[in-house]
């Protein structure tokens, strides 16, 4: 770990598992052979190595643990034997063999990425740190995004989700700076906290009909953030959830809301609340921002460029 002046490893046959972070912080490492005995790969192994290009993996490996090759910046092509019984490799992308998972994305790639047709979950830190990809495309058949799952994609500008997807697990965007578009379809209903914090180039959100929950730090940091459009299905909104939305001048609040927790606007300066004579957040106002009575919401959703 942090041997910056490494280049080169070449790992001795004995070795059966490679812990977490094994190789993190080795700025120049360019080569790294692991031996066919390895059965067990860790998290993050080569995060922060910029000038890794490549990694095989032998036969013998059957387990790897979320984000083992995330965060190495230049790296291109994660390569298994077309014979490996439980793993896959396409165009430098490691799947399972039954192409159900994406279990890692080079982190050097660039450009856009289009999620195959039947791969059914996107896991914990897959994509993490790929800060070259511009836009994802992800099909129907995925039902969960998961934590941390995009989380540092600085470059990720735009995000296609197609109808199908339930689930974006915590932290799934988190800190994608350039990001500015993505439509969430109407099968999303559970969306964890974080989700979109710190999304400093997002601009507007329509969040889908059914969902109940707008979760803690949800767009915490978005300051870019104008527009919000909340589903009338929405009951609660969790602490720091628009937090520090500076953009965010008005937002209507549904009729069913009944929770609005004391820190869910922090740092919004500005800000008007608009929604049912008698409801929460006229209550929730009182002393805290400019109120506007509407009994009933008319969607005039902006454009933007």
């Amino acid at each position: 770990m942090n041997c910056t002046s490494l280049q080169s490893i070449t790992l001795p046959d004995s070795i059966t598992a490679i812990g977490n972070y094994a190789f993190s912080g080795c700025a120049n490492l360019k080569s790294l052979l692991i031996p066919d005995n390895v059965t067990s790969i860790g998290s993050g192994i080569v995060s922060g190595c910029m000038n890794l290009t490549e990694i095989r993996l032998p036969l013998s490996v059957t387990e790897i643990r979320s984000g083992a090759f995330s965060d190495s910046e230049k790296m291109q092509r994660i390569l298994v034997s077309s014979s490996h019984p439980t793993l896959t490799s396409i165009d430098g992308v490691l799947y399972d063999k039954k192409m159900t998972r994406v279990i890692c994305f080079p982190a050097g790639k660039t450009g856009v990425f289009t999620v195959p047709e039947g791969v059914k979950a996107i896991p914990v830190s897959s994509f993490k740190g790929s800060k070259h990809i511009t836009k994802v495309i992800v099909p129907g058949s995925v039902k969960t995004i998961g934590v941390s799952a995009f989380n540092g994609c600085t470059s990720l500008k735009e995000v296609a989700i197609a109808d199908g997807v339930q689930t974006l697990c915590a932290f799934s965007f988190s800190d994608c700076t350039a990001l500015t578009d993505v439509v969430l379809p109407s099968s999303v209903k559970r969306i964890g906290y974080g989700v979109f914090q710190n999304c400093k180039s997002l601009k507007r959100i329509i969040l889908p009909e059914g969902l109940t929950d707008a979760e803690q730090n949800l767009f915490k940091g978005c300051s870019s953030l104008s527009y919000v459009q909340l589903p009338e299905s929405i009951k609660v909104i969790h602490s720091m959830t628009f937090a520090d939305c500076k953009a965010l001048k008005s937002i209507y609040i549904p009729s069913k809301v009944f929770i609005i927790s004391a820190s869910s606007f922090d740092g919004c300066t500005g800000l008007t609340l608009i929604g049912p004579k008698g409801g929460r957040a006229e209550i929730f106002s009182r002393n805290r921002f400019p109120f506007s009575a509407v009994e009933r919401h008319i969607t005039n959703t902006p454009r933007f460029r």
